[in-house]
C-alpha cells in the first residue's frame, strides 16, 4: 500500500483475469471475437447505415473465446452503466474476460474496443435438416469492471447487419 491506495501485484491482477475467465469458461458461451483494424481518422469505414464498409477487410484477427450474455439486464444495471434510457428498448450486453487462451495454450490480452465484433455459432433445425449458421454482434458501447485494475469488460452489443 503507498499512500494509502490499494496496489495488487502484476501476479495478482493475473490471477483476478484469469479467476473471471474461468467463471466465463464455466458458464458462458464459447464465440469468436474479430478485432477490428486500427485505421487513420481520415479513412472512411463507414456507410450511410453507420456498417462498417467492406466488412472482409475491416478486421485483423480473430480468438475464440467465453462469454456471458444478458439479453435482459435489469434497470439497475444499465444505470449503473451509464447505459439507461427510458422508453428504450433493453440492450443485450456481455461481460468479456480481458484475456484468453489461444491454440498454443498461452494466455494473452485482449482489450476489446468499439467496432468489434462477437461471433456466435449456432445450429437452427429446420425439419430434420441441420442449418449451420452464425450469430454476430457488434461492441458499441464498453466499461471496464474491476478494482483497482479493469479484470473484464461489459460491452452494449447489436445485431450485426447481413446481407441475405
Amino acid at each position: 500500500m503507498a499512500n494509502g491506495i490499494l496496489m495488487y501485484s502484476p501476479s495478482e491482477l493475473l490471477y483476478q483475469r484469469q479467476n473471471f475467465y474461468e467463471s466465463q469458461r464455466l458458464n458462458g458461451v464459447y464465440c469468436r471475437i474479430e478485432t477490428i483494424k486500427k485505421t487513420n481518422e481520415n479513412e472512411e469505414v463507414y456507410d450511410l447505415y453507420n456498417d462498417i464498409q467492406k466488412d472482409e477487410d475491416a478486421y485483423d484477427y480473430s480468438f475464440r473465446t467465453y462469454i456471458t450474455f444478458d439479453t435482459t439486464p435489469t434497470i439497475k444495471t444499465l444505470k449503473s452503466l451509464g447505459w439507461y434510457i427510458d422508453n428504450d428498448t433493453l440492450p443485450v450486453i456481455a461481460y468479456i474476460p480481458l484475456i484468453y487462451i489461444d491454440d498454443t495454450e498461452t494466455i494473452q490480452e485482449y482489450a476489446p474496443s468499439i467496432d468489434d465484433k462477437i461471433i456466435l455459432p449456432s445450429n437452427k433445425t429446420l425439419g430434420n435438416d441441420i442449418l449451420s449458421d452464425e450469430e454476430s454482434f457488434i461492441i458499441k458501447k464498453l466499461v471496464g469492471r474491476g478494482y483497482p485494475d479493469t479484470t473484464y469488460y461489459v460491452a452494449n452489443l447489436v445485431h450485426h447487419r447481413r446481407d441475405r
